[in-house]
C-alpha cells in the first residue's frame, strides 16, 4: 500500500482488493497471505477498516486474524459510518461484523461484497 494518503476511493479499493484476494485464496493459505502488515494508508479510518476486514475475513476462513490487525492504528476512537447516508446508519450498527464495530467502523450488509 502507499505512505501516500490515497483518496477514498483508491482506499476502499485496497480494502477490497484484500476481499477478493481472501476469498480466492484455499483457508490454508490465508494465513500467509495475510501475514504482512501493509502500510499504512494515511487515514485512520480505512486502517481500522482494513484491520476489521482482515479480521472478519480469518474468522469467515475459520483461521487466526495476523496480530496485525489489532495492532494500535486499527481502531478509531469516533465511529465511523462508511455509507454517508444517514438513514443507514441503524442499519450499519446492527449489520456490520464485529470485527468492525469493534473498531469504530460500520457497515451495512453487502457492503464487502462488490468484488
Amino acid at each position: 500500500m502507499a505512505a501516500d494518503p490515497p483518496d477514498e476511493q483508491q482506499a476502499l479499493r485496497w480494502v477490497l482488493q484484500v476481499v477478493a484476494d481472501a476469498t480466492a485464496v484455499a483457508p490454508g493459505d490465508l494465513p500467509m497471505l495475510l501475514a504482512e502488515e501493509p502500510q499504512p494508508t494515511g487515514s485512520a479510518r480505512f486502517d481500522a477498516l482494513l484491520g476489521g476486514v482482515v479480521a472478519h475475513v480469518a474468522r469467515q476462513a475459520g483461521v487466526p486474524a495476523p496480530a496485525w490487525a489489532g495492532g494500535p492504528g486499527r481502531f478509531l476512537d469516533e465511529w465511523w459510518f462508511v455509507s454517508g447516508v444517514v438513514s443507514l446508519h441503524a442499519s450499519a450498527l446492527v449489520q456490520s461484523p464485529a470485527e468492525l464495530a469493534i473498531r469504530g467502523v460500520f457497515v451495512c450488509d453487502g457492503a464487502l461484497d462488490r468484488v
